[in-house]
């Protein structure tokens, strides 16, 4: 289950990219998240043990960090052998690390000695190619000096991304949390601009599925069918 959004109760908002501070920066807020997160957790942990936590809550590193150590503290306070998985963010592209969001996450954790409250990190490898997710920094800069239709390529290096999170824990693992492509062409969302077809579609899916499953990455599929 992906725990997610605030409640207008508390002055929040429920909607899709919503700012996590609304949520964090109120004490009466967020103190009513980790509230719903224990109820929650309560109703369906006889069927449940996996909770990632929020959704995309790119440039917001430090707001998320906090809302990752509270709410996996929470969760475990009433499932002591959850799983908790830290939601995809920006890793960096290139070599510019100033822009990894995840190692705010990491070092909030660290600090607190509670690296072991979390087990996956997800990331959402969307590219034209899937191929392209499982690249190092090298073979990247390879592929883009080469490549001129700029909007099929998107740079998201999962073996980089696995090398950092063993620099922090050796039980940390990369989480494949959410990726597919259209059947058709589109102007808005993930991998739009694309001329895709159902049948390209179809082996863009299982490619990703067979791309993860050789690397034993843990693998979800979103856009089954297409957004509207």
């Amino acid at each position: 289950v992906c725990i997610s959004y605030g409640n207008p109760v508390y002055g929040s908002d429920f909607r899709l990219g919503m700012r996590v501070r609304q949520v964090t920066d109120s004490p009466e807020a967020f103190a009513a998240w980790l509230r719903y997160v224990k109820a929650l957790v309560r109703q369906v942990g006889d069927v449940v043990d996996e909770w990632e936590i929020w959704n995309e809550p790119f440039g917001q590193r430090e707001e998320y960090a906090t809302m990752v150590y509270e709410t996996a503290k929470a969760v475990r306070a009433v499932q002591p052998k959850a799983t908790c998985i830290v939601t995809a963010v920006n890793f960096g592209y290139d070599r510019d690390q100033t822009r990894n969001e995840y190692r705010t996450i990491a070092d909030k954790l660290k600090e607190n000695n509670a690296l072991d409250l979390v087990k996956y990190w997800v990331f959402h490898p969307y590219c034209a190619n899937p191929d392209w997710a499982y690249l190092t920094y090298g073979e990247s800069e390879a592929i883009r000096e080469n490549n001129t239709d700029t909007y099929e390529y998107r740079r998201y290096f999962a073996p980089e991304f696995e090398k950092f999170l063993k620099g922090y824990s050796k039980d940390w693992q990369v989480l494949q949390g959410e990726v597919g492509c259209p059947s058709q062409l589109e102007f808005a969302h993930a991998l739009a601009n694309v001329e895709w077809t159902e049948y390209a579609q179809a082996k863009w899916d299982l490619r990703r599925a067979i791309g993860d499953a050789v690397r034993r990455i843990p693998s979800n599929l979103f856009t089954f069918i297409d957004l509207q």
